[in-house]
């Protein structure tokens, strides 16, 4: 039995955002800058081999996204984060690639979730996608 897996729950994320779904918008629509950066914030460390750099960019990566998902993309960017400086390049590389699809799932699914919300009844194309 395989376990369906969200990157974003909407009662949780609206519960931190004190159910102001136009705040939610705001925070979507900021969502694929602030994803683009942070994937290439960790590119360059690794291809630097900096771990302080590394761990300093998952960090700041982890708290851009977690107001909307603690889900496996946060778990992930908490791993490279914490992980101990001797293996802390390499967990990142193999974990940049899960990241990725973590943020086209968080992407999706906030995506729908939106779509659900705000869109016209019958009208399920009017909303602009979210897209990383």
């Amino acid at each position: 039995m395989s376990i369906e897996y969200h990157e974003f729950v909407p009662a949780e994320t609206l519960h931190r955002l004190d159910d102001d779904l136009e705040f939610l918008q705001e925070m979507v629509a900021m969502l694929p800058e602030q994803t683009a950066d942070g994937l290439n914030r960790l590119e360059e460390a690794l291809q630097r081999k900096n771990v302080g750099e590394l761990q300093e960019s998952a960090h700041r990566f982890k708290g851009s996204v977690a107001i909307l998902s603690t889900g496996r993309l946060y778990h992930l960017l908490r791993r490279i984060e914490t992980a101990n400086d001797a293996e802390s390049l390499h967990t990142g590389a193999a974990l940049l690639p899960e990241v990725v699809d973590a943020v086209e799932a968080l992407s999706r699914e906030l995506d729908h979730f939106l779509r659900s919300q705000c869109s016209p009844a019958g009208d399920p194309g009017s909303e602009a996608q979210v897209s990383a």
